[in-house]
């Protein structure tokens, strides 16, 4: 599994899916905001339409994480839990570290630093 998801070149997002490891993994690289949330959702709705028994959002490439981001994560993570997989969120940047601090987000997230570190927790 092997996806490219793009937005329009007004809106610079690009979303990557793959398996590593077994898991299925979602890597955001650009900007989060109300001009590219509803694609961000619809990728994450789709991944969450496998049920898988852990899905991993990579946003090291993001450069700019807007409340509508942060909206889209927390409705991706609610969306999880309902169909008991489990959500962690792969982040060592401050434009995604900071707005997940202070909104407590990164307290309610699964959260990694590196997707190895990711990938390992959840294998075990």
């Amino acid at each position: 599994m092997n996806a490219l998801f793009r937005s329009d070149e007004t809106e610079p997002l690009t979303i990557t899916t793959h398996t590593c490891q077994g898991f299925p993994v979602t890597a955001v690289h650009g900007e989060i905001d109300m001009c590219t949330e509803e694609l961000f959702c619809v990728v994450l709705k789709q991944q969450l339409a496998n049920k898988p028994s852990v899905l991993v959002v990579d946003l090291r490439g993001v450069t700019f994480l807007g409340s509508s981001g942060i909206h889209v994560l927390l409705a991706g993570h609610t969306d999880a839990q309902l169909i008991g997989t489990r959500f962690a969120v792969v982040a060592n940047q401050r434009a995604v570290l900071m707005p997940l601090s202070v909104t407590g987000l990164d307290l309610v997230f699964d959260l990694h630093h590196d997707l190895h570190e990711a990938l390992r927790v959840h294998a075990a």
